[in-house]
């Protein structure tokens, strides 16, 4: 389809007149404010396994990929200005909210419009424990979605202000986004299809070209962190099989709905499970909880041998004799990963982990307090993530409806809510509340955009025409 077809608010979404000024004073005082209600109870911020391998890396150096290394260098950062993980438990947090500040200020008609929607933005991440729980550990997701709203916050900037070193800036944030999780690119990709739309204000000939620059170096870049580490730029090695785990768990879920074992010989050998066997140990809820050696339950044979070729060959083979049973075993990880199962599955991490490095919390009782505040109010129905998709959607088709020039980044960010919440759908080891953390606060930023552009007219509440 030409560009010339599509509707008009869509061909030119957004120009230097649709846009207002940026508030940075005001998003800095207020994103400060933010940042230190999330900060300053957990200090220096809960810490997994996750989060210690990294830390551990940043000291000893990359060794592996499996995680992506670019976490591993924002703990760098943090340790040689900060001397531990607090200064990147603040960083992402302060990016987060100053870039949702600048985003929601440039959609708002006045300051006490701008700081309505991002008051509504701020109440949201406290709402919904899921947001607060991932907001206060050191979890590579957090600086996933900070580094993607400041990259659209720069787009913005670079079409307010016709700016090409916005644009450029726009090449840094999303190098960063996208290096921290590789799968992020559902997540921005209807952002970067609308930048590719509209680099800036002005229709210069060569902005596109700059823009699609800026996008192929920023997925190379990426993904290139993955195979040259910093700063000797020594090869890593191949990515580890961390699909096979998943493919594991896949056969497992599906052999229990559908009856009869599907794994492969490589698990059929002496100590192979029965069907009955496979069912005591599946767990909808994590991969690790699966393989979990418990007291009374046989445990899965370890093949002696590497078994990724016959697992993946079985796990093809499953999707395809047995596509419903398949879809049931995903549906129920979904179901909890979306707070739709009796109980939301791994809200926030329990605390910091044991470690060599002597991080603890600087105020022990006030962590135990968030955690269990997290922990208990993420039962609440009204509380669960799958609410915020729900009011997106609705958000988003009204501005589609009024066909507002807004509608474009209301669509992005909806549009990359849902498509990265469906790629975990099929590919999540997990059911942890913080793999949807992103296309959560991207739904969060789309209701405050939404409220922020409401205008009185008349006695009436009619949304900005932007």
């Amino acid at each position: 389809m030409s560009s010339q077809r599509l509707p008009a608010f869509l061909r030119t979404p957004l120009t230097d007149r649709d846009l207002q000024a940026p508030r940075a004073l005001t998003g800095i005082l207020v994103a400060t404010l933010a940042t230190l209600l999330i900060c300053v109870p957990v200090w220096p911020g809960l810490m997994s396994y996750d989060s210690l391998l990294a830390y551990r890396q940043s000291i000893d150096g990359v060794e592996i990929a499996d995680w992506p290394p670019m976490h591993d260098y924002l703990f760098y950062l943090s340790r040689r200005l900060t001397g531990g993980p607090g200064g990147l438990l603040a960083a992402q947090n302060f990016v987060l909210f100053f870039s949702a500040s600048l985003i929601i200020s440039m959609f708002a008609r006045s300051r006490w419009q701008h700081l309505l929607g991002f008051a509504l933005f701020v109440a949201s991440c406290f709402y919904f424990p899921t947001l607060l729980g991932t907001l206060i550990v050191n979890w590579k997701d957090v600086p996933l979605a900070s580094f993607g709203l400041l990259a659209i916050a720069f787009w913005l900037l670079a079409v307010r202000h016709s700016s090409r070193l916005m644009l450029t800036l726009v090449a840094v944030a999303l190098t960063i986004a996208l290096s921290v999780r590789l799968n992020s690119l559902p997540l921005l990709l209807p952002f970067l299809m609308l930048a590719l739309l509209r680099p800036t204000g002005e229709r210069r000939r060569d902005d596109r070209t700059i823009a699609a620059i800026v996008v192929v170096a920023s997925i190379a870049i990426a993904y290139m962190s993955t195979m040259w580490r910093l700063p000797d730029l020594k090869r890593l090695p191949p990515l580890g099989h961390t699909f096979k785990g998943v493919q594991l768990w896949d056969l497992i879920g599906t052999s229990a709905c559908a009856g009869t074992s599907l794994l492969p010989p490589a698990y059929s050998g002496q100590g192979a499970l029965s069907v009955d066997e496979l069912r005591a140990i599946y767990d909808p809820r994590h991969v690790d909880l699966t393989m979990l050696h418990r007291d009374g339950i046989k445990p899965l044979p370890t093949p002696a041998d590497d078994s990724s070729a016959e697992l993946a060959q079985a796990w093809r083979a499953a999707i395809r004799d047995h596509p419903i049973c398949y879809l049931h075993h995903r549906q129920r990880v979904f179901e909890y990963q979306m707070g739709l199962a009796d109980h939301v599955f791994l809200p926030t991490h329990a605390g910091i982990d044991a470690n060599a490095y002597g991080i603890s919390f600087r105020h022990p009782e006030a962590a135990a307090a968030r955690i269990n505040s997290v922990a208990s109010g993420a039962e609440a129905w009204l509380r669960r993530p799958f609410w915020l998709y729900i009011l997106a959607a609705i958000v988003t088709l009204l501005t589609v409806n009024g066909r507002k020039r807004s509608a474009p980044v209301a669509i992005a960010l909806g549009l990359g809510a849902v498509l990265y919440a469906a790629t975990f759908f099929f590919l999540a080891p997990a059911a942890d509340a913080r793999y949807i953390f992103p296309s959560n606060i991207f739904c969060a930023l789309l209701l405050a955009i939404a409220l922020a552009s409401l205008e009185l007219r008349r006695g009436a509440i009619a949304p900005m025409a932007a």
